[in-house]
């Protein structure tokens, strides 16, 4: 008995010595954190871990299971832009990095194509069909981005490189006729209901081209377009080309289009892009990119940027972003 009540006092004794040790050393910890001027960010840096837990299904560590990224808290510089709403998602670790007025409806230009073209792969088996060009698309079309002529036969495929491309107006309109028999407004309705089925409430299309200012989303909501529009490998490699060449099927005239998106030299991973322009809704562009030390899908979507600032906004969007976290 009296062996029992030693060691047991001897246990008791080293457990508070242990307990005085850990105390000293959380102190310690602290006090250099503030002289190494990471005491401001101490609930930045706890918060990043707080965010994980909101957009992941489970915040169970595991060997398998990555906890990038992590904030840089030396950084405290915000991206300068020009664009109204932005959102910057990583898929792979569902977390948001940035966001600025994501749930405000705008006007999002021709990434309603996006839309458009998902709805003609849904609709339509044989993607070869030819498709005669009529003067009704063209007069809807409201521009002659694709340079598509009359009584030109082209495929429905070689039109979805027109529409995700050069962004084609013409092209919206030709796919969308020939799925509802020259009855575009029908085809407005076959968008409103996947935009449905995918759970977006505040997207409306009233138009296949997005010319239309009453053709609306957020930046949230379109970059869940975006995202499934991805999962079309047709369109995941329309918007991956940056040149394709096609003939009409007389042969007489030869189409060389380039990808309006032009920022695949300057991110070099990039998997692709939707751009857009109105009057209405200034300069639109959504598109993903993989970082290069995780591999993690990074989607950023920005809405009504300033005429010439399109670029320049996701580039600085960018930039920030590799100073910003750490990956």
């Amino acid at each position: 008995m009296i062996k029992i009540n030693l060691n047991y006092s001897q246990h008791k004794k080293t457990f508070g010595i242990a307990i005085i040790f850990l105390v000293v050393l959380i102190i310690f910890t602290v006090g250099f954190w503030k002289t190494q001027g990471f005491g401001d960010h101490l609930g930045d840096y706890l918060s990043q871990y707080h965010q994980k837990a909101l957009f992941s299904s489970s915040f169970i560590p595991s060997y398998n299971q990555s906890n990038y990224p992590l904030v840089n808290l030396t950084f405290d510089t915000q991206p300068k832009i020009t664009a109204k709403s932005v959102l910057i998602y990583d898929a792979s670790s569902k977390d948001i990095l940035y966001q600025k007025n994501i749930e405000k409806s705008r006007p999002i230009a021709s990434l309603a194509k996006l839309m458009t073209a998902m709805v003609v792969i849904d609709n339509i088996n044989n993607l070869d069909k030819k498709i005669i060009v009529d003067q009704e698309s063209l007069n809807k079309g409201y521009g002659r981005i694709g340079q598509l002529e009359i009584g030109e036969k082209i495929s429905i495929k070689n039109l979805l490189y027109e529409l995700l491309m050069v962004s084609s107006n013409d092209a919206a309109y030709l796919l969308a006729n020939t799925v509802y028999q020259e009855k575009y407004q029908n085809f407005v309705k076959l968008m409103n209901q996947k935009s449905r089925s995918l759970g977006l409430e505040k997207t409306v299309f009233t138009d296949p081209s997005g010319y239309a200012s009453t053709t609306v989303s957020t930046a949230k909501e379109s970059l869940k377009i975006f995202e499934r529009a991805l999962q079309y490998p047709l369109i995941r490699k329309i918007i991956h080309t940056q040149k394709y060449s096609f003939a009409t099927f007389s042969g007489r005239k030869k189409h060389n289009i380039h990808n309006s998106n032009h920022l695949f030299k300057k991110i070099p991973t990039m998997i692709g892009g939707k751009t857009g322009f109105t009057d209405e809704a200034g300069e639109t562009f959504v598109f993903a990119f993989q970082e290069p030390h995780h591999q993690h899908i990074i989607y950023i979507s920005t809405l009504g940027s300033k005429i010439g600032y399109r670029f320049i906004d996701a580039m600085r969007l960018y930039n920030w972003l590799e100073k910003k976290y750490i990956f």
